[in-house]
C-alpha cells in the first residue's frame, strides 16, 4: 500500500527507498484494481515510470484489472 501511494503520488525517492527492501509485489492491484505503475503512468510521473521499468519484477504486461488494458496503454 506504501509503494503504491508513492507511485501514485510521484515520489521517487520514496518509490527507491521501498525498491530496497526488495520484498514488495511490483504488480499487486490495490482497491481500485490498479497496479502502482498503472498509477505513476496515469498521473504522468515520468521519472518514477522509468525506475520501475528498470526493474526486471515489473510486468508491464500485467492488467489493471480484469477488463482493462495494461497499465502502459493508458498513455498512449
Amino acid at each position: 500500500m506504501l509503494f503504491t501511494w508513492a507511485a501514485m503520488n510521484g515520489h521517487k525517492e520514496g518509490v527507491e527507498i521501498l525498491q530496497e527492501r526488495g520484498t514488495l509485489d511490483f504488480n499487486c492491484q490495490d482497491q481500485h484494481d490498479e497496479v502502482p505503475l498503472g498509477w505513476a503512468v496515469i498521473y504522468g510521473y515520468e521519472n518514477v515510470v522509468k525506475l520501475m521499468l528498470q526493474r526486471e519484477d515489473v510486468n508491464i504486461q500485467s492488467p489493471r484489472s480484469e477488463k482493462a488494458n495494461t497499465a502502459l496503454v493508458c498513455c498512449s
